[in-house]
């Protein structure tokens, strides 16, 4: 039998009033969070950026970049606004026309470009030069722009730990043009252990069997990435070919069962 989800949820969780989520404990904010996919309702952009001095923070980024609009961009963006479960550096995404070099902001920053019409699309300003992506953007950052070393294992926890809405995400996808993104998050979707705990992924699925297109490779990145020319995994389900050790994947964020 089908479950019967309630009028006004989302899977099955009721929403809740601005006032009911403030008076919850830090512990059960987070779980709601989690459960709901409503990451940012009233946080105030992300508490780990905040922490940081944004002044120091422009100024480097300008060194690097000059003066044009920049976003912080997938791993990074996901680990400021989401409980991740892993630490991640600087991607920086930046217009077409702008003139960016790689440089050191605490590690290497890697510069992603895109239209300027899109760049500050889905994120949150935080300084006069700086956005960042929110959640759902930054998950397809990952997927579509940096699925390199080991953004692939990370992506997998966060698909783990947190529900998305795929509404949001499919906006997402067709107003910028990310559907490589939604491909390669329905495929490492399947490594999930128990996806029943997770109900928004075969709602995500579902869409991603929709998109037209060529076979993508499910691993794409700023630099050389190995490439398995034996026993390649080809996915026809979502056009997605696995590239890449899918096995390794799974151990690093499961371990070996």
């Amino acid at each position: 039998m089908e479950s019967q989800i309630l009028p006004g949820t989302y899977h099955g969780i009721v929403p809740l009033s601005e006032s009911e989520i403030d008076a919850m404990s830090g512990r059960e904010e987070l779980a709601y969070k989690r459960a709901t996919g409503d990451h940012y309702s009233y946080l105030s952009y992300c508490p780990s950026m905040c922490e940081r001095s944004l002044e120091d923070y422009e100024r480097e980024t300008n060194q690097l970049y000059g003066s044009v609009p920049r976003r912080l961009a997938s791993d990074l963006a996901l680990w400021l606004t989401l409980p991740a479960g892993m630490m991640a550096g600087p991607t920086h995404n930046l217009p077409l026309s702008a003139d960016g070099k790689f440089g050191l902001i605490n590690g290497v920053s890697i510069p992603c470009y895109e239209p300027d019409e899109t760049l500050t699309l889905y994120a949150w300003q935080i300084g006069e030069n700086t956005w960042i992506s929110k959640p759902p953007r930054a998950l397809l950052d990952c997927a579509f722009y940096t699925a390199d070393g080991r953004t692939h294992e990370f992506v997998l926890r966060v698909l783990a730990m947190n529900t998305f809405r795929v509404s949001e995400l499919a906006e997402i996808s067709e107003t910028v043009g990310m559907a490589d993104g939604i491909k390669r998050l329905a495929a490492l979707s399947k490594l999930m252990v128990n996806p029943e705990l997770r109900p928004w992924l075969a709602e995500l699925q579902e869409y991603a069997r929709t998109l037209p297109g060529d076979p993508i490779d499910m691993w794409k990145g700023h630099t050389a990435w190995y490439q398995y020319e034996r026993d390649l995994f080809v996915d026809e389900e979502f056009g997605v070919i696995w590239n890449g050790d899918r096995e390794s994947c799974y151990d690093y964020v499961y371990g070996r069962h």
